[in-house]
């Protein structure tokens, strides 16, 4: 199954300009899904969510997003190689893209599967990688350690 993920991101409205809270792996801050921010709307509003930004070009794969300030961070797959993105959540910028290990082809689909975080060191993000590999990255730049 080839196919490009694009990525309307909407779901920013929730989490970069008009809120503050951070979601900084899958599920949240505690991974129960539960947000903590006030003031959320009950409905959309006609016609949906105001579009922030959106992107194309993260490949293949099913990886959720982690946000913290004003960076979010996701994975996706080109070709044999897999990547952890950055982007700032005000413009939608990719601030980086580096591998992070090799590509995962199944007949249920293509692609990471799965979320990193962003741990107590502010400085670390790790993604889950096929190779069971768990870099460490800077999330100023996409250097791994």
């Amino acid at each position: 199954m080839m196919g490009c993920r694009s990525v309307p991101l909407f779901a920013l409205i929730c989490c970069a300009s008009a809120f503050s809270a951070d979601w900084p792996q899958w599920r949240g801050p505690h991974r129960d899904g539960i947000s903590v921010e006030t003031g959320l709307l009950d409905s959309w509003p006609a016609g949906g969510p105001r579009l922030i930004w959106k992107t194309q070009g993260l490949g293949e794969g099913y990886s959720a997003f982690a946000v913290v300030g004003d960076r979010l961070f996701t994975q996706g797959q080109v070709g044999s190689q897999e990547f952890v993105l950055a982007f700032d959540t005000n413009t939608g910028k990719q601030l980086w893209k580096t591998a992070s290990g090799r590509a995962f082809h199944e007949g249920r689909g293509n692609g990471p599967r799965g979320n990193g975080g962003v741990g107590h060191l502010p400085t670390a993000v790790w993604p889950p990688s096929i190779d069971r590999i768990v870099p460490l990255m800077n999330l100023a730049s996409s250097l791994a350690r």
